[in-house]
């Protein structure tokens, strides 16, 4: 049996429910290879294989706050989408207890 991988599954966004695949290859419509992509139209993020594992968790987070983007109507653009991503990936990279923190605020010791 294959191992599953551990970005795979779903994640709500505001009122949408996106699935997460992480697959062989991510294309963009004119044929140039991705690492990522947000589906806002099938609440659908693919992630690709052919990357390394911190670049996989890298660009979860891009595709997660593109769909937030979409969501919320941000009209942010490519540069501050990265620029939020960078920023919040050295963040959780720097505080490696700030979810365990927060989840242990909101929901309990055994959350």
């Amino acid at each position: 049996m294959a191992k599953k991988n551990k970005y795979c599954g779903k994640i709500k966004v505001g009122m949408e429910i996106y699935k997460i695949q992480v697959q062989g290859g991510v294309v963009a419509d004119d044929g140039k290879g991705l690492l990522g992509q947000a589906d806002h139209s099938k609440s659908l993020i693919r992630i690709s294989t052919g990357y390394n594992k911190y670049d996989q968790y890298k660009t979860l987070w891009h595709e997660i706050i593109h769909a937030i983007n979409s969501e919320r109507n941000l009209e942010l653009d490519e540069t501050k989408v990265n620029q939020l991503t960078n920023g919040l990936v050295l963040l959780l990279h720097d505080n490696p207890n700030l979810i365990s923190m927060i989840l242990e605020e909101r929901f309990g010791k055994n959350y």
